[in-house]
């Protein structure tokens, strides 16, 4: 116990009931406990994680914010705005094909380094462009993941997968079928996180996406049900 803690701000911070501390310490009087008390948690869970906010959202010139995101919580630069690549610019296909249930940029919990595309388990993912294979395996929270280096200094990230069919070093093209649609690491249904990112910075995918007969859907229902609340950013 510390000072000004109480038997349910523990039970609340452990993500147990207040009974189940009481009982699992046999408190008589549970409001007559003294600072340095020892208490007995049972089956407690680790506490509630807490996002901290990176302060004020402030743009840049070029319309960037500069949050922490991804498993890492590294410090990225988040282009928001439109970007002109010019003469740079490289055609980036869809990766699968499939609703858009969580979008770029600030969310409930965090900030977002890419789009969230909900699809069947298994669905075939494709690399949005040709390239090579900078990572293929698992980061913390974003599951199995695979990584491709495209020309001109892009890369893509994509993560949540069932299973993936690449190796690093390996060389790809635009379309090939690179993993599986999963629900690994911290993910709530299955679907595809994917990222765009040139020179450190991420850009919004629905911005350098090739344009597509398909017609990004946001659906608040599923969205909440799915990626929009994972703890992953």
């Amino acid at each position: 116990m510390r000072s000004g803690e109480s038997v349910g701000s523990i039970a609340a911070r452990h993500r147990v009931t207040r009974a189940a501390v009481v009982g699992a310490n046999h408190l008589d009087n549970p409001h007559a406990l003294r600072t340095g008390q020892r208490l007995a948690i049972p089956g407690c869970r680790p506490p509630a994680p807490t996002v901290k906010d990176d302060g004020p959202t402030v743009l840049s010139s070029d319309g960037s914010v500069l949050k922490r995101v991804g498993p890492l919580r590294v410090l990225t630069e988040l282009v928001l705005v439109q970007p002109d690549f010019q003469e740079e610019r490289i055609g980036l296909v869809w990766p699968v094909e499939g609703p858009v249930i969580s979008t770029f940029g600030r969310r409930a919990r965090g900030w977002h380094a890419g789009i969230d595309i909900t699809a069947e388990m298994g669905s075939q993912i494709l690399a949005a462009a040709g390239g090579t294979v900078l990572y293929s395996g698992w980061i913390r929270a974003y599951g199995q993941i695979v990584k491709v280096q495209h020309s001109n200094g892009f890369i893509t990230l994509y993560a949540h997968n069932l299973k993936n069919l690449v190796e690093e070093g390996e060389e790809v093209e635009a379309g090939q079928v690179i993993a599986l649609v999963g629900r690994s690491g911290h993910a709530s249904g299955p679907h595809l996180h994917f990222e765009v990112r040139r020179h450190g910075k991420a850009y919004n995918p629905l911005h350098v996406l090739e344009p597509s007969d398909q017609s990004p859907i946001f659906d608040d229902d599923v969205a909440a049900s799915s990626s929009d609340l994972d703890s992953h950013e």
